[in-house]
This record gives C-alpha cells, structure tokens and sequence, in this order.
C-alpha cells in the first residue's frame, strides 16, 4: 500500500470513528438536548482545520520543495499567535451568540475556543509528514484523533449524559492528538511561512470548511437551537465527511506533487488536476444524490434513536450529497492551487462559493431546504472557479 492508501485508510478510521462517537452522543443524550454539542462538533472543524490547513499545506509544500532547507523564521512562533488569536476570537463569538446556537451554553463556546488553538500543532505535524511522504505514520496520526473522540466523547456522553461534559471530552480528545503526533514527528526544523500565501490560504481553509460544515450552525441560526433536526443535520453532514475524510490522502499527495512537478518545468499538472477533478464530480455527483435519497434518513433514524421523529427528507439529503462531491472536487483543486502558490485565487473562489450561498440563505422558505441548497450552490461555484483557476495558469500562458 502506497502512502496515499495508508492515509486514505487512517482517514476512513477517523471518519468512520467520529461519526459513531457523535451518534452514540446523540443516542444518549437525545435528538434536541443533543443539538448544542452537534452545531460545536461541526463549527470545531471551522476553527481547527478550517483555521489550521493553511498551515499544513504551507508546510508541506516547503518540506517536499526544500526539506533541509533553513529559514529565518521559525514555525512556532506562528503557532502560538494564531492559536492565542483564534482562541480569543471564537470565545467571543461563542458566547455572545451562545443563547442560539449553544441553547445558552457557556462551557460549549469555551471548549470551541480551546479546540481552535489545540489543532495548530495537530496540523504542524501533520503537514511536515506528508511532505516527508510518511504516510503510514500520517496515517496512524489521523485515524488516533478519530479513535479518542470515539473513546473519549462517546464513553463521557453514556456517562455523564450532558452537552458541556461531552463537549469538554471533544477537546481532550484533540489534545491528546496533537501531543502524540507531535512526538512522532521529532524535532521541526525552522520554516519561514509566505505571509502573503499563508494569509490567503487561510482564507481558503476558512471558507471552504465553513461551505459545508457551518450548514448545521445556519440551521440553528434559521429554526431556533431547539429543533430536533439541528442535531440530525450535524450527524449527515459528518456522516457524509466521514468517506470524504479518505480525500484527506489526494490532498496530501497532491500538494508536494505539483510543487515538485512545477520545480521540475512541468507546467500542464495543474490543467491535469482540473480535469481530473472535475470529470470524477460528474461522476460522483448522481451516484451520491441518488444514495443519499434513498437510505439516508433510515441511516439517521437508527442511529440516533429516533425512529418516529421526523426525518431531513430527500431533497435535502440529496442536495447535501452533490454539496460535498463538489465540495471535494473544489478541496482537491485548492490544494492544486497552493501547491503552486496561487492561494489567493483558492481564496477567491471560495470567496465566490461563500457569497452564492449566503445569497441563498436570505430567500423566504423552509430553512432546512435553503440550507440544503446553499451548501450545494456554494461548494459547486467554488468548484468550478478554482478549476478555472487552475486552467488559466498565468504561468502556462506566458508560454503559449
């Protein structure tokens, strides 16, 4: 197995491990009191991989283009200053929107404060292994973040039987992650970030993981915290990233291998990725929709317990299906464009996803559909605009 299988296969364990640490909370804790710890378990994605990914492709990228290579700057120093910023920031969004998406929570926001800083170093790590291509130790890190939620959230929510309680497991969980990774990796070496595409790769981060994982929060926003389906909506939504976590290992693979390729005069690999991303969403599209239509609110009622409770229906579960193929596809060419440090037009075309759907969300109607289709609008205008992106490489048209 190469190293993208090994990381393909950590990330289905920690997808997989997740999404049945959530449904065992939701089980114990029931469909309505479950929904604040539901909107933070999406939202903590927002502000750790949303906030940190940036980072990880930043350290890729320079540890595949020049891994000896010493620079003036050191990592750490960055790491701290945005995890003490983003800290500060979302506990103070937390709290003061607590009453509606945290049913009046304060411990939930706080433990999301302390989740944005704690996966800084988780990423750190996670970027200097896969530009080193360790993929069986990649591997090993993201399946063990998935298996403490299981263990630790799970095992909390059976036995204290409350949102904040489980919630602070979620970040004990991560901690203990990045702890042990940090450990495999050994000593980093000094990197000096590109401000100006680390900025705009964060940007991208933010966005892109806000396109598909802040739609249970929008929710909550629209319909009240209350509303038994705020906590089915978060369960899809993970359930639908869980398989989607595998793409973690094209990701991966895809940063230092456009980076190395363009190094090497290779100029058409980012307009071969466009093609490529786009043909397998086609693909990928009907089938998922389809699927989705078909078994998902069975799937959601078995695992939450709810087996009279109403469902999401198929129209938003099939919406919600396309959204995250096109989310995928629009990851993959981001990741194409950062590799050949064009974070800015990643940026932007997330930018443009973000702005389809919040013009989405002002239209009158039910709020669970126009979420649906905001979160389908959004990551497929994000993916055909990075794949544009990607073809008009201003590289590749200087030579024409």
């Amino acid at each position: 197995m190469g190293n993208a299988g090994w990381v393909a296969a950590g990330a289905l364990t920690s997808g997989a491990a997740s999404a049945i640490a959530l449904a065992v909370a939701t089980r114990s804790l029931g469909a309505r009191e479950a929904a604040p710890l539901a909107v933070a378990w999406t939202l903590a994605v927002i502000v750790g991989p949303g906030l940190w990914s940036s980072v990880e492709l930043e350290v890729s990228r320079q540890t595949a283009a020049s891994p000896s290579a010493a620079a003036p700057v050191l990592l750490p120093g960055l790491v701290v200053r945005r995890a003490a910023i983003a800290a500060s920031v979302v506990a103070a969004a937390g709290l003061a929107l607590r009453a509606r998406l945290f049913d009046g929570s304060v411990v939930v926001p706080l433990v999301l404060s302390a989740l944005a800083g704690a996966y800084g170093p988780l990423h750190v790590a996670w970027g200097r292994l896969a530009g080193e291509r360790r993929g069986r130790a990649l591997a090993a890190s993201v399946a063990s973040e998935g298996l403490l939620r299981l263990a630790l959230v799970g095992g909390t929510a059976l036995v204290v039987r409350e949102a904040a309680g489980t919630a602070a497991a979620l970040a004990v969980a991560v901690a203990l992650a990045a702890a042990g990774t940090r450990a495999l990796v050994g000593p980093m070496p000094p990197f000096a970030p590109a401000t100006p595409q680390l900025a705009a790769l964060t940007c991208a981060g933010l966005l892109s993981q806000a396109a598909l994982l802040g739609a249970p929060a929008m929710f909550a926003l629209l319909a009240g915290p209350s509303d038994p389906r705020t906590s089915k909506l978060a369960l899809a939504v993970v359930l639908a990233r869980a398989p989607a976590l595998a793409w973690k290992a094209v990701v991966a693979t895809v940063v230092p291998a456009v980076a190395t390729a363009l190094a090497a005069g290779r100029h058409d690999v980012p307009q071969a990725t466009a093609r490529a991303v786009l043909s397998g969403a086609i693909v990928a599209t009907g089938f998922g929709a389809v699927l989705a239509a078909a078994i998902g609110d069975p799937v959601l009622r078995l695992l939450t317990g709810d087996g009279d409770g109403g469902g999401l229906g198929a129209g938003p579960l099939a919406l919600l299906a396309s959204g995250t193929v096109a989310h995928l596809g629009a990851v993959t060419a981001s990741a194409a464009l950062a590799g050949s440090e064009r974070g800015r037009a990643a940026a932007w075309a997330w930018a443009g996803g973000i702005a389809v759907a919040a013009a989405v969300l002002v239209l009158p109607g039910d709020p669970l559909l126009r979420v649906a289709v905001a979160l389908a609008a959004g990551t497929t205008t994000a993916l055909v605009a990075s794949a544009v992106a990607l073809y008009r490489s201003p590289r590749i048209r200087s030579l024409r």
